[in-house]
């Protein structure tokens, strides 16, 4: 049985905590807006990830670069890793590629923790983050035809555009069995829908090849829910100034370097102090009046 993180990694845990997009990292704490980078959860996060390297709890692979440089799923299917960290897409695609050369793989989700016994602080990620976009100066042949492809993409489960979007082309890809779609090692191969990139339907968790990981996936979703805030800016499409979008360019370098070993949590706090006196301080007065005039989402 596998559980997903490939490293238990605080910092990783807190950047999908405040949501990932700069907008999202911006928090309003007694009453004061404050990114992600000034909390103390973050110093705490980056010196425990610190002591599970330590420890020895990292695969090697992880050790010496950034972990996003390397795919972990690979690794995690050959039984190197015990756990890995990504998102909700990945359970059933792991389990449906396993699924014939692998018959004894089984993958499962494992709940966010909070410290200390306490309940976990989840702040949702963007209702939308993939966007299709037409040129305005586009003639009106290619925009009917884009928006005939979007209705295809976004027909609803269970449509015949939908069983080909997700499943492809049955008896080449899929077969069908005791009434369920199942896709075979070409299937698994050839067919993961990025049409939904161009326009998707309402979201639906159903794989009637696997049922206990549609299941699982949604008990998953119900059980982490009940911990899930809505910060400040989500829903919201946010482009930073120019002046400010390179502030944060070196942070994830920071951050990977202190868990390493390589610099100290007082050079974190050093370039933190740097992010406001560089433009932190004035982007979050940017910030605070695009708060102040369109008022806040966090729930």
């Amino acid at each position: 049985m596998g559980l997903w993180r490939h490293e238990v990694d605080g910092v990783q845990q807190l950047r999908r905590a405040v949501g990932g997009e700069k907008p999202l990292g911006w928090i309003v704490q007694d009453g004061k807006l404050v990114n992600r980078i000034e909390l103390d959860a973050y110093l705490e996060a980056l010196e425990w990830s610190r002591k599970l390297f330590d420890a020895g709890y990292v695969h090697p692979d992880f050790k010496l670069g950034k972990s996003q440089a390397i795919d972990p799923s690979t690794k995690f299917a050959a039984g190197e890793f015990l756990i890995y960290n990504t998102d909700i897409s990945s359970w059933y695609g792991q389990q449906a590629s396993q699924a014939t050369q692998n018959p004894g793989f089984q993958i499962w989700g494992m709940d966010i923790f909070g410290t200390g016994g306490s309940d976990p602080v989840i702040y949702a990620t963007q209702p939308a983050n993939i966007f299709a976009f037409v040129n305005k100066k586009a003639s009106e042949s290619v925009i009917r035809d884009v928006l005939a492809v979007a209705n295809a993409t976004a027909a609803p489960y269970g449509t015949k555009e939908y069983m080909l979007t997700n499943y492809g082309v049955e008896g080449t890809h899929y077969a069908v069995k005791d009434g369920v779609p199942v896709k075979n090692d070409k299937g698994n191969q050839e067919v993961a829908n990025a049409f939904v990139m161009i326009a998707s339907p309402a979201s639906t968790i159903a794989h009637p090849d696997l049922p206990d990981v549609a299941r699982g996936q949604v008990e998953w979703q119900q059980r982490m829910g009940a911990f899930t805030k809505k910060s400040a800016f989500y829903g919201m499409q946010i482009t930073e100034p120019s002046r400010w979008t390179n502030l944060s360019n070196d942070f994830e370098q920071l951050e990977d370097d202190i868990v390493r070993g390589r610099k100290k949590i007082s050079d974190m706090q050093a370039a933190v102090s740097d992010w406001k006196k560089k433009g932190g301080d004035q982007l979050r007065d940017w910030y605070q009046k695009l708060l102040d005039e369109n008022g806040t989402a966090a729930s």
